[in-house]
């Protein structure tokens, strides 16, 4: 009885530790797609401004 249980915290213990490395990452490329956009917005805005 007590290794079924223990069986059962385990598996839901891995899948929290699956879901929040996959949030993780998820945060991480939103992160990542976040600062691209910046520096982008930025260069053309620069650009911008030397043409005028």
């Amino acid at each position: 009885m007590v290794s079924s249980n223990f069986v059962v915290v385990g598996a839901v213990s891995q899948k929290q530790v699956e879901m929040t490395t996959c949030h993780a990452s998820i945060r991480q490329g939103v992160v990542e797609m976040a600062i691209t956009s910046l520096l982008r917005l930025k260069r053309f805005t620069s650009q911008t401004l030397q043409r005028l």
